[in-house]
This record gives structure tokens, C-alpha cells and sequence, in this order.
């Protein structure tokens, strides 16, 4: 394999001759970069948590091939790659590639769905390269599955490009599908809930209904419904979304505790738990007794798996809704029960000194640090054995949490994460541009990009041709940076005797838009002014509840230097 450097230059005296007479061009594009990102009213800790793992694209984690196609490792080793390739699970928190350099992401769809698609429809969550006939040989991840027709849908809607979500669309079918064709698989009764044995990113497999898989799975029903209608397969579309509604239903119905969401742990008919993921029905040993003696584990004759987490407080319970959120699908759960889950997890997982919590597994905090646990048991019931990982603290999972705990109106609680986080990635304690997990430079912690995402409200359409915004702190002079795909730049507002004005400005490559969205007012306007480079334009207003958007006469083709302004 050759990677993409060396099909660009013959030699070393070729690169010289290449940052030679292009010095002053590269300096100047990448001090315009590093200026308008960091021409910034967001916190200093949030930009710093954005940019700082982006690098995690430039480290040995990551890799270009010579055709332009890119894979990666979770992290990586001191001597080596960490875990191989394009694990499904582990991507489905990164947005950071997918957002500034959508096209490599592209190309690791295609080789989920062109390439990975097994013949009884699962998906490889590893890539074995080169590329060939094989395939990774383990059972397939739920959350990675499921997860990657969610990627796809988020590809699709930031390109634009309906013609490459054709191509795919075969195996995002057969990967969705998979869910209930498989004989004992996920969803087996196809009722729009996985019961079944769910493997996943912790490395274990989850037995019975739960929403971290669930909420992943309604998210790649509600967007394969949208994607099948866009490629005019009206009755696939109904299919999936009516499968969609009728599994948020029972996912809220039965798991909701009134604090969050929990998984019923219980063991298909059918499906076999292997003996050593059994809890042992009954434990001798001549270790003291504990109050009230020693109790069996469970009933005789009852099978419970280990390493499942019951009637815990899962950080990830809610990681399709967060994606959801992300990739423009909305809610996927009942509005009130979410908003209130993800508090719960702050309320409950939050540790502002992880000092005072005894974990036995890998240490990712320590003495005064803060961070997130992966899962607590607030009302008891802890399992004998739990999924391994419960007690340690990942930033992926970190900035995922903290970036829905921003999207549900919790700023205050969102921001106490990132800052924690931060605050142990300070460059004296560790250091600030490597987060690790397995591995340095770990790919999970790009999900810090969706930190700006909330932030500003941002969301580029491709497809309706729609750029949104509604800023979430500083209103009243708010700027920040955002990306496109074909373009980037930074958008700007302020308020001013009760007047806003949001000025949206390119600062490299191009944006063609349709329309442009704000949401988040606190009033909404009875007339307007839009003007492009000081030219008024013609256009409609729309409002709905706190959203006003401009609808321009015609698409704008926005270049470089262009500045759109709407006041009212």
C-alpha cells in the first residue's frame, strides 16, 4: 500500500521545491484557519477541546491511501497502530473528520456498505487492508451497524450528494435489515426494539432491551426512512419509519425509570449464553461474611449474564439521540424524558473530585481530577459483575454527554464537563493534544467537534440547500467558526436595543445556500433586512416558534470574502 504522500512527490528535493514556492499561500491559509477559529466568543476550554483533537487526523491513528481512501485505528500503540481498522463502534462518536473533511469520511462509508457487508448482511466493524475477499472474522457490533447507516444519513445530508448515497444504499438496507432477518439476531420480532445479544463498544455483548443500542437503531430507522423516500422507495420509507415510531414507543414506555433510561436485562428464547459469561449461581469461599451472610447471586437455574449494567445510569444512553441531534433527525425519544435522562447522568456520573471513588480497572483520572463515570447504580442494584469498563472515564464519552447535556438547555452542566475534562488535559498534568483511551491519540475524543456544533446551533443541509444557527451562550455578541464541506468561515451575531443582527461570512472556499435559519430568539421578527456584500436581495420569511428563517428567491453561490447580513 502506498499512502497519499508518495504518489505527490518523487522525492524529498520535490517536496522542498513544493513548500518553496508555496510557503507563503500555505502560511497564509493556515493562519487564516487558526484566526477565524480562534476569533472565537466560545469558552477558551471548549476551543481548546475542539481543536486540540483534531490533530488526532495529522497522528499515526489515521491514514490517506495513494486512491484517496481513508482508514484509521482507535488509537495508537508506542510501536504500533491501536486496535484495527475503521472500528465502526469506536467511529461513531467522531465528528470531527466528518465535518472538516467530509469527503475521507465518504470514503469510509464506502467501504462500510461497498466493502464490509458480509453475506448474511451483518457488517465487519473492523477493516482488514488492503482491501480484498475477506472480512474481519467476529460477530458484528450492534452500535457500530446501526451507527454507520446513521453516518451515512449525516454524509448524505452534508454533501449533498444523492448520487453517491446511491451507491451505498444497497448495503444500508441490508445493514439495517439485518436487525430483524437474522435468525435470533437484534430484532428478531421486528417490533423497532433490539432484544437480542448486542456486542458493542465496550467490548461485551448486552442482553435485553436497552438505549444506548435502541436509541441507535431508531436513529438508522428514522434515517433510512428519510433516505429511502429521497431515493423514491415510498414503501421502504413507510416501513422503517413505522417501525421507528412503534420502537420509540416501547423503548420510552417500558425502560423509562423516572430518573432515565435502563435495559431489562433478560436472554432472548433461543440464544445461548457461552458459560463464562454466565454469573455463577452460587460462590463458596472462606473469605469473612458480610452483614447478614452470603446470598447466592441468583435463583437456581437462572441464567443472567455478566457484565450488563440493569438498572444503571448509563452515560451512553442516550448516544443515537446525541448523533440524532448532530446529524439534523430531532428527537427520537419523548422530549421530556430525554432532557431529563441526560441531567440524571450529570446528576449522577459527574465526579468534581474523582479521588473519592475507588475504580479497579484503567485509570484515566485520578486525586482531584473530575470526570464522568461510564455508569452508576444511584438507586442500588449494582450488578455482581458489570460491563468491565462501568467505573473508568473516557473524554469521547465525556464531550458526547456534555455536548446533549447543551443541546437540552443545560449549558451550565455541558461547560462543567468540558472544563474538567481540560483541566486534566492541561499540558502539565497530560498532555492537551493527546487523550487516551486504548491507545494515544484516541479516535473517540473527536466527538468533542459537536461541543461547537451545540454551542452555535450550526447544521449545514446539502440536500435543502440550508444553513442554521441559534447560538446558545454569549447571544448578544456571539461569533465562532463554521464548516460546510465546500467551504468555511465564521458567523457572527450581536444584539443590540433589542435589535439582532447575524452576518454569516466565507472565509475560504465557496457555500451555496437556499436558505438560512436562526433559531433560538427570544423574539421574532415582523420585517427584515438581508443583504449579500451590501446588495439587498429578495426573499420570504418564515417563523415558527423561536426560529425565523430567510428563504432567498434563488440559491446564493457564496464565494470567498462574500458577507451575508440579516438584521432585524
Amino acid at each position: 500500500m502506498k499512502n497519499f504522500v508518495a504518489d505527490q512527490f518523487s522525492n524529498a528535493v520535490d517536496v522542498a521545491k513544493y513548500v518553496v514556492e508555496n510557503l507563503n499561500r500555505l502560511e497564509k491559509e493556515t493562519k487564516l484557519w487558526h484566526d477565524t477559529f480562534f476569533s472565537s466568543s466560545l469558552p477558551s476550554y471548549v476551543l481548546d477541546a475542539v481543536s486540540s483533537q483534531v490533530s488526532t487526523i495529522r497522528t499515526n491513528t489515521c491514514m490517506l491511501l495513494a486512491d484517496g481512501s481513508f482508514f484509521a485505528f482507535e488509537g495508537c500503540g508506542d510501536n504500533a497502530g491501536c486496535c484495527p481498522m475503521n472500528c465502526t463502534h469506536v467511529w461513531n462518536y467522531e465528528q470531527s473528520l466528518a465535518h472538516l473533511f467530509p469527503s475521507l469520511e465518504r470514503s469510509m462509508r464506502n467501504t462500510d456498505f461497498l466493502h464490509n457487508i458480509r453475506e448474511d448482511n451483518s457488517m465487519a466493524f473492523r477493516t482488514l487492508i488492503p482491501l480484498g475477499p475477506y472480512h474481519w472474522k467476529y460477530k458484528p457490533a450492534a452500535d457500530g451497524q446501526m451507527g454507520c447507516v446513521m453516518k451515512a444519513y449525516r454524509e448524505w445530508k452534508f454533501s449533498g450528494d444523492t448520487e453517491w448515497l446511491r451507491t451505498i444504499w444497497p448495503g444500508v438496507k441490508k445493514a439495517l435489515e439485518y436487525a430483524w432477518t437474522k435468525e435470533k439476531g437484534w430484532d428478531p420480532n421486528k417490533d423497532g426494539v433490539m432484544e437480542g445479544e448486542q456486542h458493542n463498544t465496550y467490548d461485551i455483548e448486552f442482553y435485553g432491551p436497552n438505549t444506548m443500542m435502541g436509541s441507535l437503531y431508531l436513529g438508522a430507522l428514522k434515517a433510512a426512512s428519510e433516505m429511502a423516500r429521497a431515493l423514491g422507495e415510498t414503501e421502504k420509507a413507510n416501513e422503517y419509519l413505522s417501525l421507528y415510531k412503534k420502537g420509540s414507543r416501547i423503548y420510552d414506555s417500558e425502560l423509562w425509570n423516572g430518573s432515565y433510561f435502563i435495559q431489562k436485562v433478560k436472554v432472548m428464547p433461543g440464544i445461548e449464553v457461552p458459560e463464562r459469561l454466565r454469573t455463577p449461581e452460587n460462590i463458596r469461599c472462606a473469605c469473612k461474611q458480610p452483614p447478614g451472610g452470603k446470598k447466592v447471586s441468583l435463583e437456581k437455574g437462572e441464567v443472567i449474564p455478566k457484565y450488563q449494567y440493569g438498572e444503571g445510569c448509563l452515560s451512553d444512553q442516550l448516544l443515537g439521540q446525541w448523533f440524532a441531534y448532530v446529524s439534523g433527525l430531532g428527537n427520537l425519544l419523548s422530549p421530556e424524558h430525554t432532557k431529563k435522562a441526560v441531567k440524571s447522568i450529570f446528576d449522577y456520573n459527574w465526579r468534581r473530585h474523582i479521588g473519592d471513588f475507588s475504580n479497579v480497572q484503567r485509570v484515566y483520572a485520578l486525586n482531584d481530577d473530575a470526570g464522568l463515570l461510564l455508569c452508576t447504580w444511584p438507586f442500588g442494584k449494582r450488578p455482581k459483575l458489570p460491563f468491565v469498563y462501568s467505573d473508568e472515564v473516557w473524554t469521547g464519552i465525556e464531550y458526547q454527554v456534555a455536548a446533549h447535556l447543551i443541546y437540552e438547555g443545560w449549558l451550565k452542566e455541558g461547560l462543567s464537563i468540558v472544563k474538567g475534562v481540560r483541566d486534566r488535559y492541561d499540558g502539565l498534568r497530560r498532555n492537551p493534544w493527546d487523550e487516551v483511551e486504548c491507545g494515544h491519540h484516541y479516535a473517540r475524543a473527536m466527538s468533542s467537534w459537536s461541543l461547537l456544533l451545540a454551542l452555535s446551533g450550526a447544521h449545514y443541509d446539502g440536500i435543502e440547500k440550508s444553513i442554521t444557527f441559534g447560538p446558545r451562550i454569549n447571544r448578544e455578541d456571539f461569533q465562532c467558526f463554521w464548516s460546510a464541506g465546500s467551504g468555511w468561515g465564521k458567523f457572527k451575531e450581536s444584539v443590540q436595543n433589542d435589535n439582532l443582527k447575524s452576518s454569516l461570512i466565507i472565509e475560504y472556499g465557496e457555500l451555496n445556500i437556499k436558505q438560512f435559519t436562526l433559531n433560538n430568539l427570544r423574539k421574532l421578527p415582523k420585517n427584515a433586512k438581508v443583504k449579500l456584500n451590501n446588495q439587498e436581495l429578495e426573499f420570504e420569511i418564515k417563523t415558527e416558534d423561536k426560529s425565523c428563517t430567510v428563504i432567498f428567491s434563488k440559491i446564493l453561490k457564496m464565494q470567498k470574502d462574500d458577507v451575508l447580513i440579516v438584521e432585524f
